[in-house]
């Protein structure tokens, strides 16, 4: 009977590749968790930012009514008395979160700042604006027409600040379209319905009453 021999290198070279699959099993199972640990760490990084970026916005939202208080009180944590702190009892809480305190003081104040500009420049451009279009009209009212006049002569040589006037007659929707008048009531008789003189017109017509006169035609 023939006896089979194993050859004790086949047993060495076996072992050894056997064993170097598991050292790559092992470090293919290694690399896949890494990989999924630092996947998992990116996407709560991102999901922080993404946090930050919408507390951010928010803020922006926040009213000056609102971003004066956060301003005065991260202010006053940043820059009080140590003794003042120490009987509040916010000492260690300064310490520890400083940084944190100071950016939002320096946050609120830029978005304070920032409010407060816009404010003002809405107030200076509307300012501007409104006053812009009172010469704009002040100079149509030194270029009337007969027609115009006429029905301007009644606001100012009745003084009344009210009369019917015939919503068709073009003269009387040009003076309602450059802001000289307005109608004053919905309710009126077919197509006649009050219209009354626009306060800035009425004080600058009695001042001017040669702008309404008619001796030159």
């Amino acid at each position: 009977m023939k006896i089979n021999t194993i050859n004790p290198k086949t047993l060495i070279i076996g072992g050894a590749e056997e064993s170097k699959r598991n050292d790559d099993r092992v470090c293919s199972s290694l690399r896949l968790n890494i990989k999924k640990e630092f996947t998992y760490k990116d996407q709560l990084k991102e999901k922080k930012i993404m946090n930050y970026i919408n507390n951010f916005l928010e803020a922006i939202k926040l009213s000056p009514k609102h971003l004066l208080p956060i301003f005065l009180s991260s202010g006053f944590l940043l820059f009080s008395p140590k003794q003042y702190l120490e009987l509040l009892g916010l000492e260690g809480f300064i310490n520890q979160y400083r940084p944190w305190i100071g950016l939002i003081f320096i946050l609120s104040f830029a978005l304070l700042v920032s409010h407060i500009t816009i404010q003002v420049w809405s107030w200076v451009n509307k300012k501007y604006l409104s006053r812009k279009r009172l010469n704009a009209s002040k100079n149509r009212l030194r270029n009337l027409t007969p027609d115009e006049k006429k029905i301007l002569q009644r606001y100012i040589l009745k003084q009344t600040k009210t009369q019917s006037l015939d919503i068709r007659d073009g003269a009387v929707n040009g003076l309602v379209n450059e802001n000289i008048l307005y109608r004053s009531s919905n309710v009126g008789m077919m197509t006649i319905f009050d219209h009354n003189i626009q306060p800035w017109a009425w004080e600058f017509l009695n001042k001017n009453k040669d702008l309404i006169s008619l001796s030159e035609e």
